[in-house]
């Protein structure tokens, strides 16, 4: 599957997920935006998630960004559940949906650029170490729980 493919169907997973939809509805306003950029002369498939809470722009959001560097890894860089959606399980939810669209187009999942906290998280999850901020999702990592929804 082509990056821009790809990355348009997980734009499509998630703001559709049924779990989510009622949290969404919640904001004044939340987009999921899929677009291209160009670092070193090469194209980047990019989806940002973003809204807000209210109709001040002083409550805007960047929910997910997730981008695809053209060399079969998908990399998110940013996650973040604002309001209700927070210790649900969510964060964990919408990296199990990239993380199966990704395996089953042949593309590996990296978090990158991530806080000690939520790092050391993901490795007692099962995540593989990439280095001191990022960590590779594999099969065994345990991510989404029923559970955790409350």
């Amino acid at each position: 599957m082509h990056p821009k493919a790809l990355i348009e169907s997980i734009n499509n997973a998630l703001m559709h997920e049924p779990m989510f939809l009622e949290y969404f509805q919640e904001f004044h306003h939340i987009n999921g935006r899929t677009h291209t950029e160009v670092h070193n002369d090469c194209d980047i498939e990019v989806l940002e998630i973003r809204g807000q809470e209210s109709d001040s722009e002083l409550t805007s959001f960047k929910m997910l960004r997730v981008y695809i560097p053209n060399n079969h890894e998908v990399v998110i860089p940013n996650i973040i559940m604002m309001g209700r959606m927070r210790k649900k399980g969510f964060g964990m939810k919408m990296i199990e949906i990239i993380y199966n669209l990704s395996t089953e187009h042949g593309y590996r999942l990296f978090i990158d650029e991530m806080v000690p906290s939520f790092y050391n998280k993901m490795l007692r999850k099962g995540a593989v170490p990439i280095n001191d901020e990022a960590v590779e999702i594999v099969e065994n990592t345990q991510l989404f729980s029923n559970r955790e929804i409350q």
